[in-house]
């Protein structure tokens, strides 16, 4: 379903904005932009997360091409200029998607509805950025020079002020294994500014001491009131110049951020100072550190409300304000540290580390709908994403089933009919959509792979499928058996009951495989571990093919065929190590105690966990009835419940340690290569 299409039935269009004003009230600005869905437009999204996640980078950019001109609005006139720059940029080591954008991006800073959207013939652009101001004038002043000039683009994004909304900010704190014992929290003993200076400066001395003992670069972002930040800065340059320590002091203001924003790339070891007015972007290159002062009272979330799988800290409009949620980017990169009060700690102290180790991650929710309009054949079935990587927890969907943002339905498959969630007239439009910078990079395939012209559109729709290991894209129908036809059907995107499915798939697999003794089951050897023959690959080679198949279904989107730029073979190992790489998979031993309970063993660690049947899709129980020589679970997660860890979640899982040597890594530096780990 097209955006305009949502806006034709107006007592839907009512129960929308009802359904959206009940989770976060719009701005007038918002409805106002929305407005632009009138007519035949193909797609527009409203783009909602923290700083540096890639809204108006790497998403726009995957869209927009010669068959679908796209156009871009953001709310800070510095930064979209700052997107230009870099997109345009050919600096070696400072391009943008290895220069692919170069020439094909347009910055429009002037408002001038006659000439809006009118091509060059000689160098036509196929993304054009705009502040929030110029299509806001295009929209509301003149309805024939504005919203029709607007029907050159086939997809519209707005870069909404996310952080305005509500007037509080969510901060995520991550550590490199997941551990929330080991995120570092630095609370300041008082709130007057003097004494945060003396607190300030014992954190920073510390980090520096730590940094210049390692032999480590140091890369310091500190965030302050404007009325301070001058003074601090003064006082630590004069410090730092007394020293023997190669760290530049920098002071980053809306004031100084043209002229300085290419040098703080460039630098190494430095201490960034700034406030809330800045738009810093990618200034966060070598910063593994953050520091936030915040003025006003911060509180956690009560646990039995819903906690994020981290700590999370809720603040109150606060100086920090949008670029407070650049934390969120440093999840295996460093160090956060918070300055609060003696009586804000005291309020956080009540709540134990264990306590907030479980939640729904709702706030990092990626619903993707309509937001390729041109590439997916079915824009209207739902994709989720979390952030951190998680599946969706039974209570995670019972939340959304109640703010009414999806609903149980039935779907129409060449195989016969799966049930399973999709979204609501409501949910298309009412729930946020943060464009997470690892996912956009993922999708931008020859970016992250490194990939050439001819591989970087098999790797992008290879990372389409694998970065949603909670609904996978290709599915079988449960209790099929293995024939001479694809196993792998290519689904109609996210497949409903898409989890059951896949799981099955994979656990009759293994079990063909060893019923009929063929090549390809898991083999232990000495040490417990499991090393899968890469003939299991014949799954994943189906796959490949039904891949080609969907693109050849899709011409229409590319000036020319398709087939030209997908590499002709793909080994069974290239296809099994990506989707080792993105899954994060493990694997388990199912057996039962004498109680009757399901244990799984944890292969590589050897760890026994009693399982919570009524929250495991797969019927276990019966399983084991069926199949009593089939012992191995590729789908669970792990968690601890003093003293014994259970699984409690259902996550994908298959064997690992054979792609763990292939990477030339033990268990635990692949943890945090992964960033998931055992909570310990």
């Amino acid at each position: 379903m097209s955006a305009a299409q949502i806006f034709i039935d107006q007592d839907r269009i009512k129960q929308h904005r009802e359904a959206r004003e009940c989770l976060q009230p719009w701005n007038q600005n918002e409805k106002d932009l929305c407005f632009i869905a009138r007519g035949q437009k193909s797609s527009v999204t409203i783009l909602s997360g923290d700083s540096g996640t890639g809204k108006s980078t790497y998403i726009p950019a995957i869209v927009a091409t010669k068959c679908c001109k796209t156009l871009l609005s953001h709310p800070n006139p510095l930064a979209i200029r700052t997107t230009y720059k870099w997109m345009e940029s050919n600096r070696q080591g400072d391009m943008f998607a290895n220069g692919s954008m170069a020439g094909k991006v347009e910055l429009v800073t002037e408002y001038n509805p006659s000439k809006f959207g009118i091509d060059n013939m000689l160098n036509p652009k196929d993304l054009t950025l705009v502040s929030h101001s110029i299509l806001s004038g295009l929209i509301t002043n003149d309805q024939r020079d504005g919203l029709d000039t607007l029907g050159s683009y086939k997809a519209v994004f707005i870069d909404e002020d996310y952080f305005d909304v509500n007037k509080h900010h969510d901060i995520v704190l991550k550590s490199e294994t997941n551990g929330t014992s080991k995120i570092p929290l630095q609370f300041a003993e008082a709130y007057l500014p003097k004494e945060r200076k003396t607190e300030l400066e014992s954190i920073i001395d510390k980090i520096i001491g730590e940094k210049t003992e390692a032999e480590e670069v140091a890369g310091i972002l500190i965030f302050l009131p404007s009325s301070e930040i001058d003074e601090v800065c003064n006082h630590f340059r004069y410090k730092i110049s007394l020293g023997t320590s190669f760290v530049s002091v920098t002071k980053l203001t809306i004031d100084t951020v043209r002229e300085l924003q290419d040098t703080i790339l460039q630098m190494n070891n430095k201490i960034v100072f700034t406030t809330k007015e800045t738009m810093i972007g990618v200034t966060i290159r070598n910063i593994d550190s953050i520091i936030i002062s915040g003025e006003y009272e911060g509180y956690l979330f009560d646990p039995l409300v819903g906690q994020s799988v981290y700590q999370r800290l809720r603040m109150a409009w606060s100086d920090v304000e949008q670029q407070v949620s650049i934390i969120g980017n440093l999840a295996i990169k460093g160090s956060c540290y918070l300055l609060f009060t003696e009586s804000q700690k005291e309020t956080m102290e009540r709540y134990s580390l264990s306590a907030l180790a479980y939640g729904d991650c709702l706030e990092y929710i990626l619903i993707i709908v309509g937001l390729f309009p041109t590439l997916l054949p079915v824009p209207s079935q739902m994709r989720l994403l979390t952030y951190p990587q998680q599946c969706l927890i039974p209570f995670q969907t019972r939340r959304l089933r109640v703010m009414g943002l999806i609903e149980m339905q039935g779907l129409e498959t060449e195989s016969g009919e799966l049930t399973g969630y999709c979204l609501t007239e409501a949910g298309q439009r009412a729930v946020k959509a943060p464009m997470l910078n690892g996912l956009a990079r993922c999708l931008f395939g020859m970016l992250e792979y490194n990939a050439d012209s001819e591989e970087y559109v098999w790797y992008i729709t290879m990372a389409c499928i694998l970065a949603y290991p909670d609904r996978p894209y290709v599915y079988r129908t449960p209790g099929t058996p293995y024939s001479k036809e694809p196993v792998l059907k290519w689904g109609p995107f996210v497949p409903s009951s898409g989890d059951i499915a896949f799981e099955q798939t994979y656990f009759n697999y293994i079990w063909d495989r060893e019923k009929e003794k063929l090549s390809g089951i898991l083999e232990k050897d000495s040490n417990n571990y499991f090393s899968a023959n890469v003939g299991r690959g014949i799954a994943l080679v189906n796959l490949r093919f039904d891949l080609r198949a969907h693109f050849k279904r899709s011409q229409e989107i590319y000036a020319s065929s398709t087939e030209s730029k997908l590499k002709k073979q793909f080994s069974n190992e290239e296809v099994h190590n990506n989707f080792m790489k993105v899954f994060q998979w493990n694997i388990c031993e199912l057996s039962k105690d004498a109680s009757g309970n399901l244990i799984f063993k944890h292969l590589p660690s050897q760890i026994e966990m009693v399982g919570n049947q009524d929250q495991l899709i797969i019927d276990y129980n019966e399983e084991l009835r069926k199949f009593p020589t089939n012992k191995w679970v590729i789908f669970c997660s792990i968690s601890k419940n003093k003293p014994k860890y259970q699984i409690s979640r259902l996550y994908n899982a298959c064997e690992l340690p054979s792609h763990i040597l292939s990477l030339k890594m033990n268990y635990a530096e692949f943890e945090r290569f992964v960033g998931w780990g055992i909570p310990l």
